[in-house]
């Protein structure tokens, strides 16, 4: 079987999420591509059997950013394709964003064998939202690496059933990222670095919207923030605040053992 995966991810719970459903795939003799759609500039109508399609949820849905990806690069099904897509969250309330992707595909003819979303461990801090516990943070890895085993070998086993999803009636949902496009538009005016930067760029690289630049030997943000955070997570000075505040850094790495296919 031909497998096509691609993602959006901020912090790196999606992409995990996707790189493990790859490795198995891989180590079951199917044929896998696994790619970021920030690295997807056209998307090739190949041969591949199975879609895999997988993004995080703020406030509700997933980000724009992905949303636009399948709509405007994702070609249509020639075939009655099966497509699976899932969520990353920190909790299960409003993670909608299966619904939104899952309506897309299917108006381009692909049938949806699969809406699974994944529990990770919480990357958002801002306005009251608390870091999780260690021990917490460890039994979401253990849970999702169940789950992808599970789902891996569900669609190994040709065990599935086409999903009941109607094509109509995520226009609300399009709405919530819609605002929040436009909340974290003013929401990213509140990053700033501190006096531990040490210029090294790696977060003008990282910056998925390229809103960051280097500009009169200061670190600057622009307007098209998307509220990833990649950047205070990833700076390895851990020089970037938020609204004055310093903040915890995630690095799911810090939590994950060897895993084997």
């Amino acid at each position: 079987m031909k497998i096509c995966i691609c993602y959006f991810s901020g912090t790196g719970n999606t992409e995990y999420i996707a790189k493990r459903m790859a490795e198995l795939f891989t180590g079951k003799n199917n044929i896998v591509s696994c790619r970021s759609i920030e690295k997807i500039k056209e998307f090739s109508n190949g041969d591949y059997d199975l879609l895999i399609i997988g993004g995080p949820i703020y406030s509700g849905n997933v980000p724009w950013k992905l949303l636009q990806c399948i709509t405007k690069k994702i070609p249509p099904s020639p075939k009655n394709r099966n497509a699976i897509v899932y969520t990353t969250s920190a909790g299960l309330l409003n993670a909608n964003g299966v619904k939104s992707i899952s309506g897309r595909l299917k108006k381009k003819g692909y049938k949806i064998i699969a809406n699974e979303l994944f529990v990770m461990p919480r990357n958002y801090y801002f306005h009251n939202y608390l870091p999780m516990e260690d021990n917490y943070i460890k039994k979401l890895i253990t849970d999702a690496e169940d789950k992808i085993r599970t789902l891996v070998q569900y669609v190994q086993d040709g065990e599935f059933l086409e999903e009941k999803f109607s094509k109509k009636g995520y226009s609300l949902l399009d709405f919530n990222a819609r605002l929040f496009r436009l909340f974290s538009r003013f929401g990213g005016k509140n990053f700033s670095v501190n006096e531990n930067c040490v210029r090294c760029m790696k977060c003008v690289r990282d910056c998925p919207q390229q809103n960051i630049r280097l500009k009169k030997n200061r670190i600057r943000y622009g307007s098209s923030c998307i509220l990833c955070t990649r950047c205070i997570h990833n700076c390895p000075a851990h020089a970037i605040e938020y609204g004055g505040e310093l903040y915890k850094q995630y690095r799911l790495a810090d939590y994950l053992g060897n895993k084997k296919s």
